[in-house]
């Protein structure tokens, strides 16, 4: 402690033992008397109160419009007659096309494709892939300098790719010239989805023959055939 506050801190002693010995002379109380702290050389008055504050309350945020969705699932609720198949699928998606001319949430639409395929029933139908895979706009995913290709170019659009190209392996479906070529035209060669069809080229000839006794795709419902 510095010899100036030790000076202040006696000042502030001498002046609060004053108060206390002022009141005992008048007759006052000693709770009645107000206390005064000693202040150092950087505390304030301000400082002790605790009603008031230097810091100012922070703005409340304000709260952006939310924009609504695309209704992507009224697109596959239009079908004629209600009916689910491959013509009304494919119908929905040349809907997209034709509404979107620069495929603008063309990855929530792909996505929201595969789950319906089921529905459908066209989850094992090539051509339906590679209409899919169609959907994307082409040369602009496709990397351009050595620097793109090291860091994943455009990883949303890639993730949705190889999100198809998984489903086609989960159901079986070998993949053909077509979708390699539609592949190479949004990708490039040098990409994740592109990487993911070699191999499915390569490992599907190998395993697809491996069990010696094959059980049909669809079974029969028939009991006697059955057996």
């Amino acid at each position: 402690m510095s010899w100036v506050q030790a000076t202040l801190l006696a000042r502030g002693l001498c002046r609060a033992w004053g108060g206390t010995c002022g009141a005992a002379l008048t007759g006052t109380s000693i709770s009645q008397v107000p206390r005064r702290l000693p202040r150092g050389l950087h505390c304030s008055a301000a400082a002790h109160s605790s009603e008031q504050s230097l810091v100012p309350s922070p703005p409340e945020p304000r709260q952006r419009p939310t924009k609504a969705l695309v209704p992507f699932e009224d697109l596959f609720g239009q079908a004629p007659g209600g009916e689910r198949d491959k013509a009304s699928f494919l119908q929905t998606v040349q809907k997209f096309a034709e509404h979107s001319v620069r495929k603008r949430g063309h990855i929530d639409f792909i996505y929201l494709a595969l789950r319906k395929m089921r529905e459908y029933g066209v989850e094992r139908d090539l051509a339906v892939y590679n209409q899919l895979l169609n959907i994307f706009p082409k040369e602009v995913f496709r990397p351009r300098n050595i620097i793109q290709r090291i860091f994943v170019h455009y990883p949303r659009q890639q993730e949705c790719g190889i999100a198809v190209l998984e489903q086609m392996e989960n159901h079986g479906v070998m993949p053909n010239k077509e979708t390699e070529f539609l592949l190479i035209q949004i990708f490039g060669r040098k990409s994740y989805p592109m990487l993911k069809l070699v191999r499915l080229k390569l490992w599907f000839p190998r395993f697809m023959n491996v069990n010696p006794f094959p059980v049909p795709r669809d079974l029969p419902q028939d009991p006697v055939e059955l057996a």
